[in-house]
């Protein structure tokens, strides 16, 4: 028996199901287990998209599990693999690229010279890592242990330029609706309060302050909301530029517009509303005196 398989058995007496070490959910059929060693006919696992793919049917229609493939070519040689159980989706390729087809193979029946191990534990890293080689070593002391990592850690190496990327253009997002935000803020605070002698004598006429306010806020409202429609229909077209940068959100994500639109949407209120409530306070004569 090899190192592998060894290490392989030793594993299933630990961890009877490797794959939920990965957090990859069971969709139909059963984990590997103690039984798929050398001897036992071949067994698979596949992913979803394989089912998908061969098996159109599924998951309404026809059933994978019991079904048997081959990598060989067909022929008396050829080595048939039984389904024996159907795993969702992972994105093994990278969080960016599309799902492709993939099986599972136990190690006791498809071994290699070299293997990774997933531990799923509470333990500091360091810890960890003696007791895994420790392990290893106790099996055969001639076995190299490569590297040990958190995965968060192995991820993090893998998007790092993304990540960087990323920060880069949420910062030069964040300084472009700073600025946005400046400009709106004293465009609108500016033609507000040019409008001070209208103010004053509306309420020589009679009209009470809210209904000022009231007629400074809608209008600022409609011209802001204009401003948003077209905003958000140049986004909808420029940031399909974006679009291979994203993953776990797309360009049309409704909460990014949602919450850009009514930071602004605010600003303008709130550009508008302050002039207007000073040039209320100073009553109609002092409005008037002040052009």
């Amino acid at each position: 028996m090899s190192v592998a398989q060894r290490v392989y058995r030793r594993l299933l007496r630990l961890y009877p199901a490797p794959l939920p070490a990965m957090k990859i959910p069971l969709l139909r059929g059963r984990f590997f287990n103690a039984g798929d060693g050398p001897d036992a006919p071949p067994v698979a696992i596949v992913n979803s998209s394989t089912a998908k793919r061969y098996w159109p049917g599924f998951p309404a229609g026809e059933d994978p599990i019991g079904k048997r493939y081959t990598t060989d070519d067909p022929g008396p040689q050829a080595r048939w693999l039984t389904i024996v159980g159907i795993v969702a989706d992972t994105r093994r390729a990278g969080v960016d690229q599309p799902v492709f087809t993939e099986s599972y193979q136990p190690l006791a029946q498809s071994p290699a010279l070299r293997i990774q191990i997933v531990v799923r534990t509470a333990l500091p890293a360091g810890a960890v890592k003696a007791a895994v080689e420790s392990a290893l070593h106790g099996l055969d002391r001639d076995v190299p242990v490569a590297s040990l990592v958190p995965v968060e850690t192995a991820l993090g190496e893998r998007m790092a330029s993304r990540r960087f990327t990323m920060l880069l253009l949420s910062l030069f997002a964040a300084t472009a609706l700073l600025i946005a935000g400046v400009g709106i803020y004293g465009l609108i605070s500016y033609l507000v309060t040019q409008r001070r002698p209208e103010f004053g004598v509306r309420l020589a006429l009679g009209a009470q302050p809210v209904d000022v306010l009231r007629l400074v806020a809608g209008r600022v409202m409609a011209m802001a909301a204009a401003g948003l429609a077209l905003g958000i229909a140049g986004a909808l077209v420029l940031t399909r530029a974006l679009q291979t940068l994203l993953f776990g959100v797309t360009r049309f994500d409704p909460q990014s517009y949602a919450l850009a639109g009514a930071g602004l949407l605010l600003v303008g209120l709130a550009a508008a509303v302050s002039p207007a409530i000073r040039a209320l306070r100073m009553g109609p004569l002092e409005t008037l005196r002040a052009e």
